[in-house]
């Protein structure tokens, strides 16, 4: 839980970053509290991404905890990069405990229908 409130708060600070309204994120302490801010988070980044055009990618925003600007492209990826280095190490430590952790290759979830968590895997007809 910690692990993904961290993940939370990083992507919550660079989406208000963006949104030129940087300040420290608050993000829930209990998993259903944190599914709810992942969400609204997440609709946050699509309406953010929904006015950008080639040229708003290359504009700088300022990022408080790195104390300089980056490009707006950079703000994008990070929390993706960021989301895929902590989910490579809580697989590592699942399936170091003899835990499956299911496929969490992309385009194999995406070529499968893009089935739901708690869904039959792989999805019938695959």
């Amino acid at each position: 839980l910690q692990r993904l409130q961290h993940q939370l708060f990083v992507e919550r600070g660079l989406l208000d970053a963006l949104n030129g309204v940087p300040r420290m994120p608050q993000p829930p302490i209990t998993l259903d509290g944190m599914s709810a801010y992942s969400l609204e988070t997440a609709e946050g980044f699509a309406a953010f991404c929904a006015t950008l055009d080639e040229e708003a990618l290359d504009r700088s925003f300022f990022v408080p905890w790195w104390e300089r600007e980056f490009p707006v492209r950079v703000g994008l990826l990070q929390p993706l990069s960021h989301s895929g280095q902590h989910r490579a190490e809580l697989a590592w430590i699942l399936a170091a405990a003899a835990i499956d952790t299911g496929n969490l290759d992309y385009i194999v979830w995406s070529a499968h229908g893009q089935p739901a968590p708690g869904d039959p895997w792989p999805p019938a007809g695959h």
